[in-house]
């Protein structure tokens, strides 16, 4: 198998095949997103047919095994079928790759914002729609997501007859279900889209408005172009301008009603939020 040497490690490479012999075969196209633990790229089955195939690092990240990851996201993935979330056709190994293979989409949101460049207000608030209408189904399985981010929201560009993109969630590798009474620590990188209860230091159990916040940080972005923080920072000043409020600081003052929206889903204070995906929702609908 073709493979090149991408984030210090050997990665299937584009146009390098995945399976083969008994199961279905998938030729593996561009990258759409490198995660952490796994990288997203457009690809075809046998067939031709386009879709998406998450390949799951083989090693270790953050102590915990490929293998719990891959079977994780597979159990959530099957306990959902919403139009807003990703979903999954097939789980296969291919020698010591874990691979997903998902619906097809063109890029992920920051991608696309990048090509494209910001979003109009009412471009923003059917982006926002169409996430809360999936947070809400997340949520109504006891599932919390944990990473809504731009790089895990995917796009596919509007069909015929279609007036906006379809936007898509995706990416359950660290999500967790509430009924199993799961706490988390801080990671040890990428936090800047952190909600500000899990980025201090010590272990607390999540809870829905995770996802409110991280929704907001993704609205931020498709609105300016930019985030508020980025990793490029040290924790310490992350960590400072978060619990001071500067990205909901920043959302309030962009154009009104929408800003005062995002800006109360990037509140300090969990209890601060809405409520629900359900609850927010509702307030986008009534937005003047």
């Amino acid at each position: 198998m073709d493979a090149d040497a991408a984030d210090g490690l050997i990665w299937p490479q584009e146009g390098s095949l995945l399976g083969g012999g008994e199961q279905p075969s998938y030729r593996v196209g561009r990258l759409i997103h490198q995660a952490e633990s796994a990288q997203i790229h457009a690809a075809s089955n046998e067939f031709g047919r386009p879709l998406v195939l998450k390949i799951y690092r083989p090693q270790p990240m953050q102590g915990e095994s490929p293998d719990v990851q891959w079977l994780r996201e597979q159990r959530l993935l099957g306990l959902l079928n919403h139009p807003q979330v990703l979903r999954l056709h097939e789980a296969f190994r291919c020698g010591h790759w874990l691979c997903l293979a998902l619906e097809p989409a063109d890029a992920n949101l920051e991608e696309w914002i990048s090509r494209h460049g910001p979003m109009a207000v009412l471009a923003v608030r059917e982006l926002a729609r169409q996430l809360l209408e999936g947070l809400h189904a997340i949520h109504a399985r006891g599932i919390v997501h944990l990473d809504v981010s731009p790089q895990n929201v995917l796009v596919q560009a509007p069909g015929p007859g279609q007036a906006s993109p379809r936007f898509k969630i995706a990416d359950f590798g660290i999500s967790v279900l509430l009924s199993e009474g799961v706490e988390l620590s801080r990671p040890p990188d990428h936090w800047a889209h952190l909600p500000p209860e899990l980025l201090q230091p010590g272990s607390r159990s999540p809870t829905p408005r995770c996802d409110l916040y991280g929704l907001g940080l993704t609205l931020m972005l498709a609105l300016t172009g930019s985030l508020p923080l980025t990793n490029a920072l040290p924790l310490a000043a992350v960590e400072q301008q978060v619990l001071q409020g500067l990205p909901s600081h920043q959302a309030s003052q962009l154009r009104q009603p929408l800003g005062r929206f995002i800006a109360t889903l990037l509140q300090v204070r969990p209890e601060d939020r809405y409520g629900s995906a359900l609850e927010a929702w509702r307030a986008l609908r009534d937005l003047g």
